[in-house]
């Protein structure tokens, strides 16, 4: 509306993919009526991202602005695609997170004698709250996340690790070692 009172009547359109059936093209037409008449209509609002796409798209952005972690990055995330599915991004939430931690320690106890460390189970939930905290701050092109939504996410509690090695120190070393 213009500061005079007048409306102003802006053309809309949107390519719909290849195979859409007339009546589904129908019903998106509808929804989309519907929400400008409600006043709800954004057009230019980011469309959905699947999660395996968003996992594509941060490797890509690990690849630019952290090289050297590239490779460590790449096993963790097949781990946290096979764990969480290929849902929306906006679909992940706290429980989700705490769904997938449980069913790492388990599913590795079952195939082996050993569970999967706590640390291990750390290393991928930190990496998809590295995502999830990227996609708030609209760093990764083409990726957007409601930041009250990354926000619970990056809310989830880390596993208890177990504290570092602990090693005596020998009668040689102690005599080394000791304040003189």
């Amino acid at each position: 509306m213009q500061p005079d009172g007048r409306m102003v009547v802006q053309r809309y359109s949107e390519q719909l993919p290849d195979g859409i059936k007339a009546a589904a093209a129908r019903a998106h037409t509808l929804d989309i009526l519907n929400s400008i008449k409600l006043g709800t209509f954004k057009p230019d609002a980011p469309k959905p991202v699947r999660f395996h796409k968003a996992v594509d798209l941060y490797l890509e952005w690990a690849k630019t602005n952290r090289p050297k972690s590239i490779r460590g990055r790449r096993s963790l995330a097949v781990a946290l695609k096979e764990g969480i599915g290929d849902v929306y991004l906006d679909e992940i939430a706290p429980f989700t997170i705490e769904r997938y931690k449980k069913r790492r320690r388990e599913t590795t106890a079952r195939f082996r004698e050993s569970t999967l460390a706590p640390a291990t189970v750390n290393r991928e939930v930190a990496m998809l709250k590295h995502l999830v905290g990227l996609a708030a701050m609209a760093t990764l092109p083409g990726v957007s996340m409601d930041a009250a939504r990354a926000a619970a996410v990056r809310g989830v509690k880390m596993l208890r690790e177990p504290p570092g090695r602990v090693r005596s120190l020998s009668p040689d070393e102690e005599g080394a070692y000791s304040p003189r």
